[in-house]
């Protein structure tokens, strides 16, 4: 009776699991060094809150058609600038572990700005070679599709 029940959790969680979890296999290079390309990721539905440092998957805004990768550095109403490739939030410096210095060599300058209700500022971890808000402005969250949850296989070596 008890490895019945056991057994009935586990599928009911694997369901709940499988119906809210959706693997993607990483393309490009804009996330490196977190996200590689072929990485292999799972991203959950379930999308309840964004916080600063997420990693979201999301409709362009520009062009609804292509889902895109990146990370969450401004929340909104927050004011953000990008002076000599750092990131600042209500000016103070956003400490960033996640960007290695050999992928933000080309030190980009964005001006202040607000990000609007309802929208967030989204960069790639690879600054160098990352098409992101710099380029096309924020994402409104009804364009948000999925959170990062896991990592469980890395792409092939490069």
């Amino acid at each position: 009776m008890r490895s019945t029940f056991r057994l009935l959790a586990i599928l009911a969680l694997s369901m709940v699991a499988s119906s809210c979890l959706v693997p993607v296999v990483s393309e490009g290079m804009s996330m490196s060094p977190a996200i590689e390309e072929g990485d292999r990721i799972l991203f959950s539905t379930y999308v309840s809150e964004v916080k600063r440092g997420d990693i979201i998957q999301f409709r362009h805004p520009k062009e609804p058609q292509k889902s895109y990768v990146k990370r969450v550095v401004g929340l909104p109403q927050e004011t953000i600038e990008i002076r000599d490739g750092e990131v600042f939030v209500d000016d103070v410096r956003l400490d960033e572990p996640y960007v290695d210095s050999q992928y933000n060599q080309m030190k980009t300058a964005v001006p202040p700005r607000v990000i609007p209700h309802g929208h967030y500022y989204v960069l790639g971890d690879n600054r160098d070679n990352s098409s992101d808000s710099r380029l096309w402005g924020t994402v409104e969250e009804s364009l948000i599709e999925r959170k990062y949850y896991w990592k469980y296989a890395s792409g092939p070596s490069r």
